[in-house]
């Protein structure tokens, strides 16, 4: 069942198109929603076909034909929306009243008018190929193959499944980098009252419970952070995919065994994956560039020339009529890729992922990308965004490594960056207005900057009014860098902020200030609380994971009163130079399993309660005593998992 991916992926872009496109005729909307009926009449023959074409030649053929339909299909949605896009970028830059504008708009008619005979007659083909499978189904024992889906996996869930078997073997896939492919390839369906990227996580969740994706490691809140497919099932459907064309691996690894490898892609390719330099890839030929979709790129060498042949590269992409249709150009951990300035007509890019490239600048030309979703930059050495990246509108993810947004632009704008979700890596100082600035971003699920002292006050008020915030990490130093003061309100009415790490001295945790209710992570650092905040912190039911970092509390002791800290799971101290005593008091911290105690050179014990708690596992201890650790070794539990180390400085 594994050309139904194609059709999948095919029919999720034509209703996208149907959506976006709110300017499209009537009568096209109709002929594409029949199309799409007979799309999921087709489904149940690709069934049928697909477990006889291994003995039937015709049946094989009627695949092959039947896909390169759908490919066509797809070619024609995403030029006919490219198109669309060339013409609104020309009407901005002046000539919508011009002779051109009136060329362009009645040329779009013309190719309106083809659309539909193009539909028409895939239509008819279909039927007549109906009739020629519904002849064959009684010849013959069907023989089904081995490498196909499972019949009960549902069908948004194959292509991204299939997706996984582009990334080389043995690899830990970042969940991060695979939820904003998934998004970007359109893999995604439109839910009402759920956004995509909540659907993803559902996605995700429910491939780990058939265990054909498996959780390699996690984060400390117990989340996903990478994951990999099982061996023996990624290698048969490596295979299965590129067999009908989803992807093209150029170059396998020396992990991949040549015979697993699809030599010659039978449909022209639309997504490469590069496992090795990218100049020994036939970009001359039409047939490998022109129609693709995505570039994704493992080869990771430290090379120079590496860099410049990833720009050439993306300029044969482009090529002589001037855009291409590339949605996903993903360089992560490619050093330094040098990116053409004609970046810019890459109209449907949608994810542009740049981490840990060390890149040191991007192509002014990014700003005028007008479908981009994902512009990821952190762990380079870019320092600047063109000022147009305001005026994407459909930027919804933008990680940044600590960068100054130009704000000229954005404060004239009047709908700045409305469905951006995450903003990470943001630099805010007096040159960041946030008032008529940065407070007109309100849709925010996560947001993690570095502000100057003197800004602190009005980032708190902004804070406030991102009900839908999820996770915060907010570092506040002065002009000099070092940590200075936070200025925060109370967080209680953020109902939905379950992250949150704090960099910065704090004042009193006193009533009047409090933690989000569903508080599951939180990191403090460099607070300098002298009050021990325990007793406060012990209150918050849903927290599971707490850090307390360099000079967070810098008292003499610390206690936990008695049935706190019930969801904790999860504790670190670090470099509390100061802390003498720790205790735990009955039925607090009942569910702790993890303790991780570092550069605490005056703590003189863990608590008996802790060691002997039935559900603690594992203890680390990073530069301790030789007496502290002793003391350990001999009051913890036969089942607890003690790891000692001593790092230098």
């Amino acid at each position: 069942m594994a050309a139904e991916v194609v059709v999948s992926v095919v029919m999720q872009k034509l209703t996208n198109m149907l959506v976006q496109e709110s300017t499209i005729s009537d009568e096209m909307i109709d002929q594409a929603e029949g199309l799409r009926i007979r799309f999921r009449e087709m489904q149940r023959y690709l069934r049928d076909a697909e477990s006889k074409q291994e003995s039937y030649e015709d049946v094989r053929k009627w695949m092959a034909e039947f896909l390169g339909i759908a490919y066509d299909l797809e070619d024609f949605v995403d030029i006919f929306v490219l198109e669309r896009t060339r013409r609104r970028r020309s009407s901005f830059i002046g000539y919508i009243a011009t002779l051109e504008g009136l060329k362009a708009t009645l040329k779009l008619c013309s190719e309106m008018k083809e659309i539909e005979g193009k539909i028409s007659d895939y239509m008819s083909k279909f039927s007549q190929i109906n009739q020629r499978l519904t002849l064959s189904m009684d010849k013959g024992p069907i023989l089904r193959k081995q490498n196909d889906l499972p019949e009960d996996l549902p069908s948004h869930l194959r292509p991204c499944l299939l997706y996984l078997g582009m990334f080389p073997k043995e690899v830990d896939i970042p969940v991060r980098r695979l939820f904003h492919l998934w998004l970007a390839e359109g893999f995604v369906k439109q839910s009402p009252g759920m956004s995509p990227e909540d659907l993803v996580e559902e996605y995700l969740a429910e491939l780990v419970r058939r265990e054909m994706i498996l959780v390699f490691s996690f984060r400390s809140d117990g989340s996903a952070k990478t994951c990999r497919m099982p061996e023996k099932l990624r290698h048969v459907l490596s295979l299965k995919a590129e067999e009908i064309g989803l992807f093209y691996i150029h170059g396998k690894l020396a992990s991949r065994a040549p015979a697993s490898s699809v030599s010659d892609p039978q449909f022209a390719v639309r997504r490469v994956v590069e496992h090795a330099d990218i100049k020994d890839y036939p970009g001359e030929t039409e047939f490998y560039v022109k129609n693709l979709r995505s570039y994704i790129s493992f080869n990771t060498q430290k090379k120079d020339l590496q860099a410049i042949q990833i720009g050439k590269f993306v300029s044969k992409i482009i090529g002589k009529r001037g855009y291409a249709l590339l949605r996903v150009l993903d360089l992560e951990g490619v050093y330094k890729p040098q990116l053409p300035e004609e970046l810019g007509f890459l109209y449907h890019l949608r994810y542009l992922g740049l981490r840990w490239t060390f890149s040191d600048a991007l192509p002014t030309s990014v700003g005028h990308l007008p479908y981009l979703e994902t512009l990821d930059v952190k762990h380079t050495y870019i320092r600047t965004l063109p000022s147009t990246i305001w005026k994407m509108k459909l930027l919804r993810h933008l990680y940044l490594n600590d960068i100054r947004l130009d704000m000229s632009v954005h404060r004239h704008s009047t709908n700045p960056l409305t469905q951006l979700q995450t903003l990470w890596g943001l630099l805010v100082d007096k040159k960041t207005p946030v008032k008529d600035g940065l407070n007109r971003l309100v849709n925010l699920r996560k947001l993690g900057l570095t502000c100057h002292s003197i800004s602190t006050e009005g980032i708190g008020q902004w804070i406030l009014r991102l009900t839908g915030l999820r996770s915060l990490k907010l570092r506040c130093k002065n002009e000099i860098g070092e940590p200075s003061s936070l200025h925060l309100p109370s967080l209680a009415n953020l109902q939905h902020l379950t992250h949150v790490y704090l960099l910065g001295r704090l004042p009193k945790l006193n009533e009047k200030f409090e933690f989000p209710p569903q508080l599951r992570v939180l990191t403090l650092s460099v607070s300098k609380l002298e009050d021990d905040p325990m007793p406060k912190l012990a209150r918050l039911k849903n927290l599971s994971v707490l850090r307390l970092l360099a000079n967070s509390y810098t008292g003499k002791k610390m206690d936990c009163p008695e049935g706190g800290f019930g969801s904790l799971r999860v504790l670190r101290l670090w470099m509390l130079e100061n802390l003498e005593e720790w205790e735990v008091a009955e039925g607090a911290m009942k569910n702790l399993q993890e303790l991780e105690i570092r550069c605490c050179s005056s703590l003189k014990a863990v608590p008996d309660r802790v060691l002997k708690s039935s559900t603690f596992e594992k203890l680390n201890l990073i530069n301790m005593s030789p007496a502290f650790v002793a003391d350990c070794e001999a009051k913890k539990q036969e089942k607890t998992t003690m790891t000692k180390e001593t790092w230098e400085f």
